[in-house]
């Protein structure tokens, strides 16, 4: 049914880093109140449910990269949205510990299985060059690129690290002659 659907990847991976942009920051903040408010849930479960999510996403980043490697980059992507959707779904209609740490657990696996294979995906679909300009404005943050393009702040190799104040020739803090 969908062989023959042919999205333009740049446009794909534009929207996902914008939806995820926005709507992430969005979901935990509702999620957070959701699981102290409706669920009821203590201090104490709330920084298991959290405990859980991060042990869940470091326990799974191995082999769910092996599996965008291997398989397919794009069947990962997928999986994992999906995976993600149903942590969500799982924690809405469920509002009680137990199935909340299932839900964030299941979150964490779907979010190993996107975590690199999106930027992997996207490099395999536009090449190498393509793909560094546009990770660079999709994960820049917007404060900083209207002061790249307007001149006020380089990026890349032409940028140089500020020097700090101690590192100026003059005096240090205890009247001691200091050299760069």
């Amino acid at each position: 049914m969908f062989s023959n659907l042919k999205l333009n990847a740049r446009l794909v991976y534009l929207f996902i880093e914008f939806s995820g942009s926005v709507f992430f920051g969005m979901m935990f903040v509702t999620t957070s109140l959701y699981e102290a408010t409706v669920a009821g849930l203590t201090p104490v479960q709330l920084i298991l449910v959290g405990t859980a999510l991060e042990i869940s996403a470091f326990v799974f980043e191995v082999p769910t990269g092996i599996v965008a490697d291997v398989y397919s980059r794009r069947l990962s992507i997928i999986i994992g949205y999906v995976l993600m959707g149903l942590g969500f779904l799982v924690e809405g209609f469920f509002p009680a510990f137990l199935p909340i740490l299932l839900a964030q657990i299941i979150w964490g696996l779907g979010y190993t299985f996107t975590s690199g294979a999106t930027q992997a995906w996207i490099t395999d679909e536009i090449g190498k060059a393509p793909h560094e300009s546009l990770c660079s404005v999709t994960e820049m943050p917007a404060s900083m690129r209207w002061q790249e393009r307007a001149g006020k702040i380089e990026t890349g190799p032409a940028a140089k690290p500020q020097q700090r104040p101690s590192e100026k020739r003059g005096k240090n803090s205890y009247g001691d002659d200091v050299e760069g």
